[in-house]
């Protein structure tokens, strides 16, 4: 992603015909030492969170668990749960894409933020089953951050001593004796 931009963490499952009941998402961003700026979940309302697969067509219910507003920490977590409507488990056979969450990059942001698969609430697991575990990163570059103020007048600062070395350097040529601009100047006469 660039500073800035939009981008989605897309989680992936797969099952074969192992016996279930749901699968619950817990999806959490958390920074690598050294970064800048932030990465978080887009802000809820509205949820914006989607289901893009589903092991269980036309049946049970999906529900996101999006961030709110009311709790800024809440921010680098998201979730979502899927169930077959009857909580009893049933051989399942999917492999696929499971929830799309959206994730803000800022303005300022730089660096890699792991993003976990379990948090402290718990782990991403299908119901009543083992369930391994591959987290993911998404990585931060590029694209040029915009100057705070006081990077501003360090800009206009560097900006004028450079042009007046530039005039210093002008009227000083190292191994010419200064010239004055003012002085009456020798003519050679012919």
């Amino acid at each position: 992603m660039s500073p800035g931009e939009t981008g989605m963490v897309v989680v992936f499952g797969d099952i074969d015909g192992q016996s279930t009941f749901g699968v619950t998402i817990m999806a959490e961003l958390v920074a690598r030492p050294g970064n800048t700026g932030t990465v978080t979940f887009t802000e809820a309302p509205p949820v914006d969170i989607l289901q893009v697969g589903d092991p269980w067509p036309g049946v049970g219910t999906f529900t996101p668990f999006d961030t709110d507003l009311t709790d800024t920490d809440w921010l680098t977590l998201n979730g979502s749960s899927d169930d077959n409507g009857e909580f009893v488990a049933h051989p399942v056979t999917f492999s696929g894409p499971l929830s799309d969450f959206p994730v803000q990059a800022g303005m300022h942001a730089n660096g890699v933020w792991d993003v976990l698969l379990s948090s402290y609430d718990g782990d991403s697991t299908w119901g009543e089953l083992a369930t391994t575990l591959h987290h993911g990163t998404i990585t931060v570059t590029g694209g040029q951050a915009i100057p705070t103020v006081s990077e501003w007048t360090l800009i206009v600062l560097a900006l004028l001593l450079i042009g007046a070395g530039a005039m210093v350097i002008a009227h000083h040529r190292p191994g010419h004796a200064p010239v004055d601009p003012w002085a009456p100047q020798p003519r050679s006469v012919q």
